[in-house]
């Protein structure tokens, strides 16, 4: 069974794989996930975007992590999605 992207539970499996070791294809993830960015509802951007920052701090790249959590966060509704952006960045230091 496969999260779809616009859930928050997307990345968790991805993230879960990281940690046993290297995981390739994550660049094409990411770059599905900005596919899926461009042609989506305004209601799923922030699962999005924090879906893809998750993506992004599994490969190191930080700033622009912190970035995706920012947007994520300033165009989610108050509640969970807004929140989980928001966890992400400070857990980031950002």
């Amino acid at each position: 069974m496969r999260v779809p992207m616009t859930s928050p539970d997307f990345a968790y499996s991805y993230m879960a794989l990281a940690k046993l070791g290297p995981v390739g294809g994550l660049d094409a993830i990411a770059q599905q996930l900005d596919g899926a960015l461009a042609a989506a509802r305004p209601a799923d951007v922030p699962a999005l975007q924090y879906n893809k920052g998750l993506l992004l701090s599994i490969l190191g790249n930080k700033e622009a992590a912190a970035a995706a959590f920012r947007q994520g966060a300033a165009n989610a509704p108050p509640g969970m999605l807004r929140y989980l952006n928001q966890s992400a960045l400070r857990t980031l230091g950002q």
